[in-house]
């Protein structure tokens, strides 16, 4: 149920490469193993502190919401790291509240439950930003001439 009302409401407000108000996040998805296991993935433009970060200030109650009843079980396997102690999502509060913001619990739960990766998608060299910028510019540049269109491509090239 969480995942559902998760869903439909990152449809109605997070989209244009963004998920809530969690900059450098482009893509997030979410899925449900065997009906009990909690699979996901995402994009993100930095490193791993400061993505968790992205989400505790720009996503926490989706976060919250996703993730809030979710527990670590222990597990002891040759492909995959152990997990020693079992843990739970930090608490929440009305299901979309505290959760993530507890930040030393959450970036602990999230490290704890990551597992290793073979592969890595990147069709850009630079971030989020860069691209922007560079779209800005093109569109300056292949506008029509009126008296603001060079303004507009030396605004883009400054930024």
């Amino acid at each position: 149920l969480g995942l559902s009302v998760v869903s439909w409401l990152s449809r109605l407000f997070n989209a244009n490469g963004r998920l809530g108000k969690a900059s450098g996040i482009h893509f997030a998805h979410w899925h449900l193993i065997d009906g009990r296991r909690l699979l996901f993935c995402s994009n993100y433009d930095g490193s791993f502190g400061g993505y968790l970060d992205a989400f505790i200030l720009g996503a926490a109650a989706g976060v919250n919401l996703a993730w809030g009843f979710t527990k670590l079980a222990t597990r002891d396997s040759a492909h995959f790291p152990a997990v020693t102690v079992a843990r739970r999502f930090p608490p929440t509060r009305a299901l979309i509240f505290r959760g993530c913001a507890n930040e030393v619990a959450f970036k602990t739960y999230a490290r704890a439950s990551m597992l290793p990766h073979q592969l890595r998608f990147q069709a850009y060299q630079g971030n989020m930003d860069d691209i922007q910028r560079a779209s800005a510019l093109r569109e300056a540049l292949v506008a029509p001439p009126s008296p603001g269109s060079d303004d507009a491509i030396v605004r883009a090239l400054e930024s």
